[in-house]
């Protein structure tokens, strides 16, 4: 009797043992998936960094420049428009 208890108990045991290996495996395997997508989004952050913040700057330069433009044009106009709105009067 004491020898089956003890077959039990090891059987038991085994079946726990098997149970934390699977369960250890899973957590492995998503600690590869965690590592995996975090080195995509250090990848991606570098690329954002590197290629794509010049690229915004640059926008917004020209756009800045492209307003300052537009205001020098409107206070040209403004000045030709008084100066014919005399001439007319």
């Amino acid at each position: 009797m004491p020898q089956q208890l003890f077959e039990k108990s090891l059987e038991s045991f085994d079946k726990r043992q098997e149970s934390f290996e699977k369960r250890l495996e899973s957590l492995e395997d998503g600690q590869k998936n965690i590592a995996e997508d975090l080195n995509v989004l250090k990848y991606n952050f570098t690329r954002f960094e590197n290629d794509i913040i010049p690229k915004i700057n640059a926008l917004f330069d020209g756009w800045k420049q492209h307003s300052e433009q537009l205001n020098r044009m409107e206070e040209q106009v403004s000045k030709h428009e008084e100066f014919i709105i005399k001439r007319i009067k």
